[in-house]
């Protein structure tokens, strides 16, 4: 996680999940590797994660295909989402569903402070 400044017009901003090989990582300075990302081990279950990240607006799209940088699949959007001081891109969301990969710790715990604690057997007693 990197924090950035003046970064689509934000004052501050903590970057992550800007993975090398992906088409919005042309600058080495901003890019983490994928293998930093299958440490995180997050007490959030993934599902509510991935569940609050769904819901989440795009902060910017781009005009542009994405690839997934290990088989070339085209992945729908390019674009960086938004949440608190957190900016990440809208593929994190692609490589969280599909591989084992946690959240920067720094995010988890945002979250956390959110209220975002529940188990996916939590939501669904909860909505009913």
């Amino acid at each position: 996680m990197k924090e950035v400044k003046n970064l689509f017009g934000t004052d501050r901003s903590l970057l992550f999940g800007l993975f090398k090989g992906s088409a919005l990582s042309d600058n080495d300075q901003y890019d983490d590797t994928f293998d930093d990302y299958k440490k995180f081990h997050n007490s959030i279950d993934k599902q509510v994660i991935i569940k609050h990240i769904e819901e989440l607006p795009f902060f910017v799209l781009a005009p542009m295909l994405n690839h997934d940088i290990f088989n070339g699949a085209i992945i729908k959007d390019a674009g960086f989402y938004r949440d608190g001081d957190f900016l990440f891109p809208t593929d994190f969301l692609y490589y969280l569903k599909k591989y084992d990969i946690g959240i920067p710790y720094e995010y988890e715990e945002y979250l956390k402070s959110l209220g975002i604690v529940l188990r996916p057997s939590e939501i669904s007693r909860s909505s009913k």
